[in-house]
């Protein structure tokens, strides 16, 4: 394993950081609590030339407002991918959210088992998609306009946006010696889908455009011995063939995952964390990460 890399502090907050998101541009970085303060950060741009080192971290993103507080416990936000607007939410049973990538939906799953296509325009519903089990997580295939849903019963569902229907059978994340595996975070990555759920599993599939998964099995999986997987990010722009996913997990830590062996092996582990790792996200170039937890903290590393 590689020598363990340091992190540098970018700021706290008054409660738990169960956000962190950089702007589709990555000029700004949004983290969010659940006392429902949401925080606006500038970055800098990278440089162009990848051979040059990332621009010092946590020096180099500065504080540039913080919102009007809103409504408590800010579950999650999500940027606008053509512009700098985001949305988020702090109750009313809605578990997860995002913009499609067209930007023309507003996309949510529920607690009460509902997957949501809305119109963000005048705020009403297109399509109200009923699961088996509360959603937790969403995330859409940049290609073929699928979304999966995870929800707490272990099951990750397709949904075809144009048709608003669940397509195939739903992929089974797993169950645990004690419990359902309830599905905490997803995230596509070209024909990838990676998930990660309370029985410290990483689980990735391959996913075809249309949104059917040949065997329903997983290629890979990455076991985490002490916790359950709260977040994900894959590791984008790497060698050809590279799989990579970093992870925050229960017992306060991240860790880079080489995901190409059935059985998927830690390369880095990152450590700073007192508590557990709520979120986390990456610069556009996939050298610099901020990561946000129940001790209140948002901490920024080179990658």
């Amino acid at each position: 394993m590689a020598q363990l890399p340091t992190s540098q502090p970018l700021g706290t907050h008054s409660e738990s950081v169960a956000n962190a998101s950089f702007s589709k541009d990555r000029s700004l970085l949004a983290t969010g609590d659940y006392a429902g303060t949401i925080s606006l950060w500038n970055c800098p741009t990278p440089p162009t030339d990848t051979s040059l080192p990332p621009p010092p971290t946590g020096e180099a993103i500065k504080l540039d407002r913080t919102l009007p507080p809103g409504p408590t416990d800010c579950e999650w936000l999500a940027w606008h991918p053509l512009g700098n607007v985001f949305v988020g939410d702090g109750g009313g049973g809605v578990t997860c959210g995002a913009f499609s990538l067209c930007g023309k939906h507003l996309l949510s799953g529920g607690g009460d088992g509902t997957f949501r296509i809305w119109n963000p325009k005048n705020g009403t519903a297109r399509a109200v998609i009923k699961t088996k089990s509360p959603v937790n997580t969403i995330h859409q295939k940049a290609e073929g306009d699928i979304v999966a849903v995870g929800g707490a019963n272990g099951e990750i569902n397709v949904v075809h946006l144009p048709t608003k229907k669940i397509v195939g059978a739903p992929m089974e994340h797993g169950v645990s010696e004690s419990e359902v595996a309830s599905v905490e975070c997803l995230q596509f990555s070209g024909p990838y889908l990676a998930s990660g759920a309370v029985d410290g599993n990483v689980k990735v599939f391959e996913v075809g455009v249309g949104g059917s998964d040949a065997s329903g099995l997983p290629r890979s999986t990455a076991h985490h011995k002490s916790g359950g997987v709260t977040c994900l990010r894959w590791k984008e722009g790497g060698a050809k063939g590279e799989r990579m996913i970093f992870t925050g997990c229960a017992d306060g830590r991240v860790r880079l995952w080489d995901a190409r062996p059935a059985k998927a092996t830690v390369m880095r582990c990152f450590r700073g964390h007192g508590d557990m790792v709520l979120c986390l996200d990456l610069s556009e170039d996939g050298r610099v990460m901020v990561t946000g937890g129940d001790d209140h903290k948002i901490l920024v590393w080179a990658v």
